[in-house]
C-alpha cells in the first residue's frame, strides 16, 4: 500500500501544494527561535460525518440511486508545535486524508448497484491553542484542503477552506488528538446527472509520535 500511495501522491499533488507546506514550515522555523519547537509524525482514523444530499435520482446509465453511505477513512501526516513559556502554542498540521461514499440503488434490470465516490485530499492547517498542566491541549484554526481525486473534484470543485477544533493529550513522546474538521459552507455539484450538495465534516482520532 505504501508504494501505491507514494506513486499516486507524486502523480496528483501539484508543486503549488508542496510550496505552500514548505512556506508554512519555514515560517515556523523563523518564528520558533525563542520557543520550543517539536516535530511529530501522526496517523489515525477519519470518521466521515459528511453528506452528499442524495435523495433519489436517475443516472445517465439508467440506474436509480437513492441511498448514500459515508465510509470512514484514514489520515497520514506530520505536526509541528511551537510552545511558548506561557502555555500558548501554535500548531501546523499537514497530511493526506481519505474517505469515501457508496451511492446505492438499482439498475434498469432491478439489480442492486453501488457506485463509490472517493475523497482524497492534502490538508494543511494552522491552529493556535493553549496547554494546561503540560499535557492537556486545546486548539482551533483554519484548514486548507486540496482535492486530489479527479472524480470528486469534477463533481463538486470541492471546498478549499474550512475550520478545525480539537483537543489532545501528551504523554512523553506520544500524543493523542481528537479533532473536528468541516467546510464553512456546502458545495453543489452533479454526479451521473444527479444533483448533489457536499457538506463536508469529519471527526479525526489520531496518534502522534514525537521525533
Amino acid at each position: 500500500m505504501g508504494i501505491a500511495f507514494g506513486t499516486q501522491l507524486a502523480r496528483h499533488v501539484g508543486m503549488k501544494y508542496l510550496l505552500l507546506v514548505a512556506f508554512l514550515v519555514s515560517g515556523f522555523h523563523l518564528a520558533a527561535q525563542d520557543s520550543d519547537l517539536n516535530f511529530y509524525l501522526r496517523s489515525g482514523i477519519n470518521f466521515n460525518t459528511s453528506s452528499l444530499g442524495l435523495d433519489s435520482g436517475l443516472t445517465s446509465a439508467g440506474q436509480i440511486l437513492n441511498q448514500e453511505i459515508p465510509n470512514n477513512g484514514y489520515h497520514l501526516g506530520f505536526s509541528l508545535r511551537e510552545y511558548k513559556n506561557d502555555g500558548q502554542f501554535l500548531a501546523l498540521d499537514a497530511g493526506y486524508h481519505e474517505t469515501s461514499f457508496d451511492l446505492v440503488g438499482i439498475d434498469p434490470n432491478g439489480n442492486p448497484v453501488t457506485q463509490t465516490l472517493t475523497s482524497q485530499t492534502i490538508q494543511a492547517a494552522i491552529s493556535p491553542g493553549f496547554r494546561l498542566f503540560r499535557f492537556i491541549r486545546a486548539q482551533a484554526g483554519i484548514n486548507c484542503v486540496f482535492q486530489l481525486n479527479e472524480d470528486f473534484q469534477s463533481t463538486f470543485d470541492s471546498y478549499k477552506l474550512g475550520y478545525r477544533l480539537g483537543s489532545g493529550l501528551d504523554f512523553g513522546n506520544i500524543s493523542i488528538d481528537a479533532m473536528y474538521i468541516a467546510s464553512f459552507m456546502s458545495t453543489d455539484g452533479t454526479f451521473s446527472n444527479i444533483p448533489l450538495s457536499s457538506n463536508t465534516s469529519n471527526y479525526l482520532l489520531g496518534l502522534s509520535v514525537k521525533l
